[in-house]
């Protein structure tokens, strides 16, 4: 890493962490796991129908969740769509 970019990095870095501490990632931690649990239901539930599941896009819709509840306090609902009725 060159000096210029270890320059920019600690920058970088200084914002992230004011940004970003151990008490919000505990505060998420619970919407993340309501999150997960919502996606074991609906790739259950293709599994009862035995339907196929695309990871890519359980994975894009999980992610999606995870980022709206904890950032936005939105509730999508994006891996629903996973054929779950």
């Amino acid at each position: 890493m060159k000096p210029r970019q270890r320059e920019e990095w600690k920058k970088v870095r200084t914002v992230l962490n004011a940004a970003i501490t151990a008490g919000k990632v505990n505060r998420c931690s619970g919407i993340v796991s309501g999150c997960a649990k919502e996606l074991v239901r609906v790739i259950e539930k293709n599994h009862e129908r035995d339907e196929p599941v695309d990871v890519v896009d359980v994975a894009e819709g999980y992610s999606l969740d995870v980022i709206t509840k904890c950032a936005l306090a939105w509730k999508v609902g994006a891996r629903v769509v996973i054929r779950d009725p």
